[in-house]
């Protein structure tokens, strides 16, 4: 793989294809460009925040082990092993909701295509067989 191949699947594994598709469809419709831009600018001053705070602890804990290393440093063993499992729960949870963000990426790129099998509705979503789980809203 090129650096550039590496870079941009790097990219895509930190920030996510939401990051781009959801300004369009959920952002701009409800605030306009000027709200979401501000929206934006407060987000990012807010994770300079954190930004700034990893950057104070990676530089008096330099150790392997990432958060982990730096709540056990911090708090001891007690309120890492907390923050560990937090940690790999979220990252299991990440892995699901990638798996459905497939299968609405799917759904933009080729309409219709997994709509097969229709099972049941709930709450007027259509759930279909081809896409079980992750169920797609229709008007």
């Amino acid at each position: 793989m090129s650096p550039l191949s590496i870079w941009a699947l790097a990219f895509g594994a930190i920030i996510g294809w939401g990051a781009f598709i959801m300004p369009g469809l959920r952002f701009l419709p409800g605030s306009g460009p000027i709200g979401a831009c501000i929206g934006f600018v407060c987000g990012g001053l807010l994770l300079m925040f954190i930004a700034v705070s990893y950057g104070k602890v990676v530089g008096l804990y330099p150790v392997a082990g990432g958060v982990f290393a730096f709540a056990y440093a911090a708090f001891g063993p007690g309120l890492a092993f907390v923050g560990g499992w937090a940690l790999l729960l979220g990252y299991l949870c990440i892995i699901a909701l990638n798996g459905t963000a497939i299968v609405l990426l799917t759904r933009f790129l080729i309409p219709g295509v997994l709509e097969l099998g229709y099972m049941y509705s709930i709450a007027e979503w259509k759930i279909y067989f081809g896409e079980q789980c992750c169920p797609v809203k229709h008007p």
